[in-house]
């Protein structure tokens, strides 16, 4: 109350010059009276108040305010009725815009200053509003993401999930027909892993099947074979051998040496032949013998017959039976004559 009565008493002193009551608004707005008003929120009068002159001022006058004007303000704000306040309450943008307050009492509308000012599935690059990259969340909904227009959609539950060698369903890797998934990659599957075969069987494309060569006994070789270690072995057999029902046998009428043959045989390519009898310039072998009639190898058949000379039978003369006969002396016939 105080402050007022002073101020007021300051103003009726101005009053009572006939310079003050001349005084333009725009010289008392500048005054350093005007400020002091000003600084106790009195009196301070709108730009439209030319004619100011200190008198009859009314109850509504009085009301306290912070300016006349922009240039009463800072640079950001705006004086609106009579109260500074910043550019973009007083002048707000059109539905859907972002106020940016600038220098000079001014303001500039924008799409958007953040993301949050954007809908789902865009984000704020400079001062637009602009798709987001297929796949980025975007404050999309959950379960949801950026389609890259701008947009959300269901999300690919395999996105950015990598299967070597396979596939993802569902957000899980899976892997192809014949192969499983070992937690980084497909690896194809043993089908023999969970097969036991028995004695003599192998595993082969997750079947049992006889192991080549395997034998448990000489009954399941050739012939020819026999059964070491559990392995049909082709039989070595000799010389005068051959191999025979899993054994060597030996060969008939083969030889390795004399000791093969029996007496007077000797072993010639692996076979026993007579070392022979000579006879008169010949040599006699088995079956036959020397004959001292027929001084010749003769049948072992004729021995002990009559013969002629020089033959292994007896020769007769056709007509004629007045022969002596031969003899046997020592062993041996001696010829006969016929007359």
């Amino acid at each position: 109350m105080k402050k007022i009565m002073i101020t007021t008493a300051v103003l009726w002193g101005l009053a009572g010059s006939a310079s003050a009551l001349e005084v333009h608004s725009s010289v008392l707005n500048n005054s350093g009276t005007f400020t002091l008003a000003r600084s106790v929120k009195l009196g301070t009068l709108t730009d439209d108040a030319q004619g100011f002159t200190g008198k009859n001022i009314s109850e509504a006058q009085k009301e306290k305010y912070d300016c006349t004007r922009d240039d009463n303000c800072g640079s950001t704000q705006k004086c609106s009725g009579n109260k500074c306040v910043d550019v973009c309450t007083a002048s707000p943008c059109a539905s859907g815009k972002q106020c940016i307050a600038q220098a000079g009492h001014t303001r500039t509308c924008v799409d958007c200053t953040s993301d949050s000012h954007c809908t789902a599935g865009k984000r704020c690059s400079g001062s637009e509003c602009i798709s987001c990259s297929a796949g980025d969340s975007c404050r999309c909904p959950s379960g949801q993401e950026a389609n890259g227009s701008g947009g959300c959609q269901t999300a690919d539950p395999c996105r950015g999930i990598s299967c070597p060698g396979g596939y993802c369903s569902g957000g899980s890797c899976s892997c192809y027909s014949g192969y499983s998934w070992n937690g980084a990659t497909c690896i194809a599957i043993d089908p023999c892993a969970n097969v036991t075969c028995g004695v003599g069987k192998t595993c082969s494309n997750g079947s049992c099947i006889d192991i080549p060569g395997w034998c448990g006994s000489d009954s399941a070789c050739s012939s020819s074979q026999k059964c070491t270690n559990n392995t049909c072995v082709a039989l070595t057999c000799g010389t005068c051998e051959t191999a025979s029902n899993h054994t060597c046998v030996k060969k008939s009428g083969c030889c390795t040496s004399a000791a093969d043959c029996g007496s007077g045989y000797k072993c010639t390519a692996n076979r026993c032949v007579e070392t022979g009898v000579s006879c008169y310039g010949g040599t006699c072998y088995a079956g036959t013998y020397c004959d001292g009639v027929a001084k010749q190898c003769c049948d072992n058949s004729q021995k002990g017959k009559r013969k002629s000379p020089g033959k292994c039978y007896l020769e007769t003369v056709s007509g004629s039976d007045d022969c002596e006969p031969s003899q046997f002396v020592d062993g041996r016939w001696l010829e006969g004559k016929c007359r």
